[in-house]
């Protein structure tokens, strides 16, 4: 459900990506953001 609300309220790119609360940030976490934004940004 979440991604479908950001989906059709959000017009630019999105991550919709859960993060476990008990476990935080992990490496995993930064390395699904660093991929997100190499395909994402302007080149």
């Amino acid at each position: 459900m979440d991604r479908l609300w950001v989906a059709a309220r959000h017009p630019g790119p999105s991550l919709p990506h859960r993060v476990d609360p008990a476990r935080g940030l992990t490496d995993a976490d930064f390395s699904a953001l660093a991929d997100w934004l190499r395909a994402t940004a302007p080149h």
